[in-house]
């Protein structure tokens, strides 16, 4: 019987965050001889190597040795668990704010039956599992992001260059980075700003409003660029910044700060707590925008040593081991 990676996110992004978790976990298993499915409510399943694994939709319903859930919780895991057929499943959460999701009313009802269906819960960080509730607490793992392997890629890096890679949104601190590059052009005219994301589609009025004042200030220190190769876009880049606001709905490790230290760049991340745990101090800012330009500042001219990678080999064993065909 095959194992299902399965995500209430749609399978149409497999470059960015939780969804990649899920695929790069699924293409893990595929290379070692693990028979996998993917499984999502999206219909979307695009790109071009994850056709190599089967897909399904609708994924309430699915029979599997064992499923693995890469989710925040909510009514969709609660019904999968409850109509679906496995001998074990595991549900990874990448979101920050692993607690506030069990307050959800519409949750709370199913939360003993998530419990008790659930074998494994993995978080990242500590500050994690210090909101998850008690019954899942004992059943909670502590595991490092899953990483992909870096292309080789000869590019010329710019110096004072930032780059951010996110929706043109305020939750995702694109307001902070504008404010904050005002700043930093005062400081230092040279420095240029790249923003790559999926499109204006999502866009924030606010956040649209300030670019365009901002692109009418400074014309030539500013690059709107869409989808992209992240490795290729941080090999050419100085500093990649990130500074969210808020914990909910972001990583409480982003990938693409791992990603930064594949390509050897350095990179910004909010001064968060669970963001505390993995990464050193010199990385890290209060998201707010004079903080953030000093950072920048200081990243692009000091250039710290990069922090270790979580060991990928330790990784990929424990993801084999959930997923042994003789359990």
């Amino acid at each position: 019987m095959v194992s299902a990676i399965l995500t209430t996110l749609p399978l149409a992004t497999l470059a960015e965050g939780t969804v990649k978790q899920a695929w790069l976990t699924a293409r893990l298993l595929a290379r070692h001889d693990r028979r996998v499915i993917l499984a999502s409510p999206s219909h979307a399943y695009s790109l071009h190597e994850e056709k190599t694994i089967p897909y399904r939709n609708p994924f309430l319903r699915v029979r599997a040795r064992t499923i693995h859930y890469y989710t925040v919780p909510n009514k969709t895991l609660a019904l999968s668990l409850l109509l679906s057929r496995y001998k074990r499943a595991f549900l990874t959460i990448t979101d920050a704010l692993t607690g506030s999701w069990w307050e959800d009313p519409f949750l709370k009802p199913f939360l003993p039956l998530i419990c008790t269906r659930l074998n494994q819960v993995i978080i990242q960080t500590h500050y994690q599992q210090d909101l998850l509730p008690s019954c899942l607490k004992k059943k909670s793992r502590i595991l490092p992001l899953l990483l992909d392997e870096p292309p080789r890629i000869h590019a010329e890096r710019k110096e004072k260059s930032i780059l951010v890679m996110t929706s043109l949104r305020e939750e995702k601190g694109v307001g902070i980075i504008l404010d904050a590059f005002q700043y930093l052009l005062r400081e230092d005219a040279s420095f240029t700003l790249t923003l790559a994301n999926s499109g204006f589609k999502n866009a924030s009025p606010r956040i649209l409003t300030q670019l365009t004042r901002l692109q009418e200030a400074y014309p030539d220190r500013i690059i709107l660029r869409g989808r992209i190769n992240p490795y290729e876009e941080l090999a050419r880049h100085d500093v990649y910044a990130y500074p969210y606001p808020t914990l909910r709905g972001n990583f409480a490790t982003p990938l693409s700060a791992y990603e930064a230290i594949q390509m050897n760049t350095r990179f910004l991340l909010p001064d968060h707590p669970p963001l505390r745990e993995a990464f050193p101090a010199a990385f890290l800012a209060t998201p707010e925008p004079h903080a953030v330009a000093e950072a920048l500042i200081r990243l692009s001219r000091e250039k710290p040593v990069l922090p270790p990678l979580p060991r990928q080999e330790e990784v990929r064993e424990i993801l084999l081991s959930l997923h042994e065909v003789s359990v």
